[in-house]
């Protein structure tokens, strides 16, 4: 299809690798393209910035669609002077989030369960995810 004369625009949000083709499909035709490539989409917290406020809208960016979306938080960079009072409003939001199974939402959709947040898809993204986790030390940086 981005290879097609008629079409006018071209949008593609995936990795850098498909991007390329992606792009390189639209150059004989010069079609306008717009790429997102593997953004991290941080979430910048400053010193002076509103921390309840900053709360909430990371609880949605991170949790609302459980973080399968291309835009979901996944990087927070706080400044310093008001990192533990953040982490700690953060973790008191964070602990209120009602988990539940699978099971349980197919079974009863949202309206029947009180859970928002359940395990991992698969073992494969697990076993993904504390890798990463075993990967960043006690400052919350990367080995």
């Amino acid at each position: 299809m981005t290879s097609h004369p008629d079409v006018d625009k071209v949008t593609f949000t995936g990795s850098e690798a498909t991007g390329k083709l992606v792009m390189g499909s639209c150059t004989p035709y010069v079609h306008n393209v717009g790429l997102e490539l593997g953004g991290k989409s941080p979430f910048i917290v400053f010193e002076d910035s509103d921390i309840d406020q900053a709360v909430e809208w990371v609880m949605f960016g991170c949790f609302w669609t459980n973080g399968q979306i291309c835009s979901a938080t996944s990087r927070l960079l706080i400044h310093k002077g008001i990192k533990e009072k953040f982490l700690a409003r953060l973790q008191k939001e964070i602990s209120k989030v009602p988990l539940c199974t699978p099971q349980e939402l197919l079974e009863g959709g949202l309206e029947k369960t009180s859970g928002r947040l359940g395990p991992m898809i698969s073992k494969k993204q697990f076993e993904k995810v504390t890798g990463e986790l075993a990967s960043i030390d006690e400052d919350g940086l990367l080995d």
